[in-house]
């Protein structure tokens, strides 16, 4: 009788009439990681920009000596800031002193070459570019 029960009960889960009993056995409960701060430099820098095409390359150099290693470039159009997102999580933001008359040439741009100092040492990076309106 017992072999008899086990098949029709496997024939109600197949068919969708009975549904899985839930396990009393619950998921393992995760512990809360508190986040972690921001490493590298954030909010506003004050720093000089310059900003140079050679050939289709844009450069973009800032006097500053960053924490964390740049990871990408974001200029948003509408608030006039340039932001310099890092590896850790941080992002400068420094005025933007693009005139409209380059605009273009920051919009159609993908990547550029950002020159910093990073531990003492002047690097320059190959970063994406994004560009908000």
């Amino acid at each position: 009788m017992s072999l008899i029960n086990k098949i029709l009960t496997y024939c109600m889960y197949v068919c969708g009439v009975k549904k899985p009993e839930e396990s009393p056995v619950s998921a393992p409960k995760r512990e809360a990681v508190p986040e972690k701060p921001l490493k590298g430099t954030n909010g506003p820098l004050l720093a000089d920009l310059l900003v140079m095409r050679r050939d289709d390359r844009i450069v973009l150099v800032v006097d500053h000596d960053f924490e964390d290693i740049p990871e990408w470039v974001e200029w948003d159009v509408s608030r006039n800031t340039i932001g310099i997102a890092q590896m850790g999580g941080a992002v400068a933001e420094l005025k933007s002193t693009i005139p409209p008359e380059k605009a273009e040439l920051f919009r159609s741009a993908k990547n550029i070459a950002l020159a910093v100092r990073f531990e003492g040492k002047n690097i320059v990076h190959g970063v994406y570019m994004v560009v908000r309106d």
